[in-house]
């Protein structure tokens, strides 16, 4: 099956934590319609140099958590502030 925008995308009222963990788990991308894009992002391993200690220290690769707001909720927020 195609991985398609449409496939990710959930209604606000569909949301429950644990259905949007999974499904965050399986397609690393969801979006959830009126709030934003929600991602899980690998990064790579790294060698990490402390300035105070001279050292280099090697850093595991992790995933990260990214959000990017839809133009509405940025739209909102901005009318707020």
């Amino acid at each position: 099956m195609a991985n398609t925008k449409k496939e990710n995308t959930i209604m606000p009222e569909q949301v429950t934590i644990p259905a949007f963990y999974d499904l965050l788990l399986e397609k690393r991308v969801v979006t959830v319609k009126g709030l934003g894009t929600f991602k899980l992002m690998k990064s790579k391993p790294y060698v990490h140099f402390t300035p105070k200690t001279g050292e280099k220290v090697k850093r595991e690769g992790r995933i990260r958590f990214l959000f990017t707001p839809n133009r509405g909720m940025r739209m909102y927020v901005k009318s707020k502030n």
